[in-house]
Order: C-alpha cells, then structure tokens, then sequence
C-alpha cells in the first residue's frame, strides 16, 4: 500500500470491507473501527457505495 513515500492504489477483484482493508495494514486488526468510520464517510459522501448495509463498500462509477 504505502512504499518508498508512494501510495499504490488498491487492485480488489470485487467489494472490501473494513477488515479485508485492515489486513493490508501493519497495525491490522486495531484499526479496524477507524477503517469502517471512513467507509462509512465516504459512502454518505456518495465516493463509496454498499450494497449490503455497510458491510462491504466498492467504488462507485461515473455514468
């Protein structure tokens, strides 16, 4: 995720959610809850969408 000062973009073949997110980071489970609390700030900012119920979150597309 974050190299030599650089942050590279997350590649997921379909929705994340906090934890699956959270395991790619070197704190993992710990911060967990702030992970969700962004998701969900994106997602009422209409950058995230879910699909069931906030539990996984995509990009969401332009039309």
């Amino acid at each position: 995720m974050h190299c030599g000062g650089r942050v590279e973009p997350v590649r997921a073949p379909g929705p994340l959610g906090a934890h699956g997110l959270a395991a790619g980071f070197r704190q993992g489970r710990r911060i967990v809850p702030q992970i969700a609390s962004v998701l969900a700030a994106l997602a009422r900012m209409g950058h995230l969408a879910t699909t069931d119920g906030g539990q996984t979150f995509r990009l969401r597309r332009a039309a």
